[in-house]
């Protein structure tokens, strides 16, 4: 009430709260939905199990698929040599040719998807030995087996050679021709009993027979030599 007797009334709006159910005005952020996002596709695991088959000038390798894609489909492979030589194919095998003999070889097996290559999977254990071949000229007639000698003095310092480089052993593998002036596969034969100990006597002359075997093989050989010969072949066990 004033001097003049006069009576004010006055109304105060209470504040709009935008909050509801709390107090204050001020306002609450809208809620972000929460979850964990889908990841998209990787790159594969590595393949496995990677193996390899040499034989001449060449090494057959096979390996398993990856345990995961990545989350997309395996498209292919690709198969590096230590010489730099590579092999693409969509297939788990890979037959590498035009490979130097006598080569200790590495190998690494990746696989693609759409994302890309995985890690390079190596192949474990030994490398690979490239067979190492060596012409034999046949004895023409094959006398006094047990005196004979069926390799040259050059062929036995390779193979002490490539004992000493390696550290290792070798299995040599002998087929040899018939007489005649052309050289063909059917005119390949395997070493006769004699001509096995002819071999072996030699060898161990020469110090070599406890670190080499002799087996018989079926190694193609060298169609366009001119005269007979039978194919050495020296390899790791």
């Amino acid at each position: 009430m004033n001097a003049n007797g006069t009576v004010t009334i006055s109304f105060v709006e209470p504040p709009v709260s935008l909050n509801p159910g709390g107090s204050g005005g001020t306002a609450s952020p809208t809620p972000t939905p929460t979850g964990t996002p889908t990841p998209g596709p990787s790159t594969s695991d590595a393949p496995a199990d990677i193996k390899a088959v040499p034989f001449w000038k060449g090494a057959d390798v096979s390996w398993k698929a990856p345990t995961k894609d990545g989350g997309s489909p395996i498209t292919g492979y690709e198969v590096t040599v230590s010489t730099g030589q590579i092999c693409v194919t969509d297939k788990l095998t890979c037959r590498l040719t035009g490979l130097k003999p006598g080569q200790l070889l590495q190998l690494k097996v990746k696989a693609k998807n759409a994302v890309g290559f995985s890690a390079p999977a190596k192949m474990q254990g030994a490398k690979v030995f490239i067979p190492l071949s060596i012409n034999l000229w046949q004895v023409k007639p094959f006398k006094d087996a047990p005196k004979a000698k069926l390799l040259s003095p050059a062929q036995l310092r390779t193979l002490r050679a490539m004992l000493v480089q390696d550290a290792g052993g070798f299995t040599i593998t002998v087929r040899l021709a018939r007489n005649s002036s052309k050289l063909s596969i059917a005119k390949m034969r395997t070493l006769l009993v004699d001509e096995t100990k002819a071999l072996r006597a030699q060898l161990r002359a020469a110090g070599l027979l406890g670190k080499v075997t002799i087996v018989s093989d079926i190694m193609p050989p060298n169609s366009k030599a001119k005269r007979p010969s039978v194919i050495l072949v020296a390899r790791r066990p």
